[in-house]
């Protein structure tokens, strides 16, 4: 009797406890897949420096910092870059650790550096001339071969925090002032530009070798944004609002692919 009852429940088992095993199949099925999909484990990423600087020109042709508005952008671009990052499926944010004041020296020598090797790479990029928009995008074919690297002095990091890679964010923004605009209309009847430009770098920690950059610049007259709509990627209205600068580097970071490189 005690057999027969017992095959019987293994036969015809109750319907709930027969939804609640295909439900933990289901899921554990779905739990492999993705892990498939994503290429296996997350790389983790150090956010080394978010250094972005809001300027304006002036009727005297001064170029001014702008120590406040810079501030807040820095600190947005920060938490935003932060959130972009863990939202990306390959990557995922590592916090830094306590440094001291030598080690945070280092940190600061190695950022100055890649923002150096960032300058560069601009300067060589194609610059399609005023009232544009556009994309550097260097991937693995562009960085790989130790091409640019700021060198293994940054090793200590991986060793500290577990991290892969290393990202730095660096621009900044120029406006003409009001009276640049009117000195500039009364001299050639033309408008003042706004340039601006900004970067991702990602680096490898252990070799110190850039493993994927991108950048997006623009150059564009107030009037012709104001007609055509053109232009102000990356202003004031933009890297101070959180929304909007963490749509704008998930963009950025769409590119990036992990260890793989550039999708």
């Amino acid at each position: 009797m005690n057999a027969k009852l017992h095959f019987h429940l293994v036969s015809h088992p109750h319907p709930l406890l027969r939804v609640i095993v295909l439900a933990l199949l289901a899921l554990a099925a779905y739990l492999v897949w993705t892990d498939t999909a994503s290429g296996g484990e997350e790389e983790s990423v150090v956010i080394l420096s978010t250094d972005f600087e809001l300027r304006r020109y002036t009727a005297q042709g001064l170029v001014e910092a702008r120590p406040k508005e810079t501030e807040i952008a820095c600190r947005c671009l920060g938490n935003s870059l932060a959130e972009a990052v863990d939202a990306h499926p390959a990557v995922k944010v590592v916090p830094m650790p306590v440094l001291g004041d030598a080690e945070q020296a280092m940190v600061d020598e190695h950022v100055a550096l890649l923002e150096t090797i960032i300058e560069s790479v601009r300067y060589m990029s194609k610059n399609p001339g005023h009232g544009a928009t556009w994309i550097t995008d260097m991937g693995p074919e562009f960085v790989t071969g130790g091409r640019y690297s700021m060198g293994d002095g940054l090793a200590f990091l991986r060793e500290r925090t577990g991290a892969d890679k290393a990202l730095i964010l660096t621009g900044w923004h120029l406006e003409p002032t009001a009276g640049r605009q009117a000195l500039q209309f009364l001299l050639s009847q033309t408008m003042a530009a706004e340039t601006g430009s900004l970067a991702l770098v990602m680096a490898d920690l252990q070799t110190g070798e850039l493993v994927w950059f991108r950048s997006l610049g623009e150059i564009y007259d107030p009037l012709g944004y104001a007609i055509l709509g053109k232009g102000r990627e990356i202003d004031d209205a933009v890297v101070t609002n959180p929304a909007a600068a963490q749509a704008m580097l998930r963009d950025l970071l769409t590119s990036y692919a992990g260890s793989g490189g550039a999708s």
